[in-house]
């Protein structure tokens, strides 16, 4: 319990920073002088992606990390997303799902597996040389829609309330994340973690299975 409350309190902490960066997005055509903001739109325009690149100031990683949401309709995805500490660009894609259902995955970037730990004071992170980045490029993801700092445009409406409709936004998300966003990850292997029920949004028919990998790799080989 004391460590949760730890976490709030970080996260109440860095809260206005990070959404206070993000929500005052500019279009692609209109870059500043030293703007980290970048959002992504679809050619049909049925998304966007609002991206910006963080610092070690709200999480002591020591590599590239990236915020941001993932928009499509009225639903808001929000994400986390480390590079690898050793081989960004030949290292594969890990994603991390907390599970409840409605647990925020950044609990388990601050007190479990992430790059970075919340300080004994909860006013700031210290760097986790144990951090699942070691190897691997390291998502995080609040899900479904409603969770964390996942939301949705109007109160109730849109929220996923079965495993197979969680399940189709999670599928959409990564194939915008790695063949839009970050395309090199496109043909990497894709590695997914998870604890309690988090696995359920991702393969309902695999619901009694807390970890799955899709290439029918052990986890355990990347850290």
């Amino acid at each position: 319990m004391y460590l949760i409350h730890r976490c709030a309190l970080f996260l109440i902490y860095v809260t206005s920073g990070v959404l206070c960066a993000q929500i005052p997005l500019r279009p692609p055509s209109e870059p500043s002088a030293g703007n980290r903001n970048r959002t992504f739109r679809s050619k049909e325009h049925t998304y966007s992606v609002r991206l910006i690149e963080q610092d070690d100031d709200i999480c002591d990683a020591r590599v590239k990390q990236y915020t941001g949401w993932l928009d499509t309709g009225t639903k808001h995805l929000f994400f986390w997303f480390f590079e690898s500490r050793n081989s960004p660009e030949d290292d594969p894609l890990l994603l991390w799902l907390n599970g409840g259902p409605g647990e925020s995955s950044l609990l388990g970037l601050f007190q479990e597996n992430g790059p970075c730990r919340i300080n004994g004071h909860g006013n700031g992170t210290l760097h986790n040389e144990f951090g699942w980045n070691s190897h691997a490029n390291l998502l995080y993801v609040d899900q479904p829609v409603s969770v964390g700092f996942s939301y949705v445009d109007h109160e109730y409406e849109d929220i996923p309330d079965n495993n197979i409709d969680a399940a189709v936004d999670m599928h959409v998300f990564l194939q915008i994340f790695t063949s839009e966003i970050f395309p090199a990850l496109k043909n990497r292997d894709l590695h997914i973690a998870g604890k309690q029920y988090a696995v359920c949004h991702l393969q309902p028919s695999k619901c009694p299975w807390q970890l799955l990998t899709t290439k029918c790799r052990p986890i355990t080989s990347l850290i």
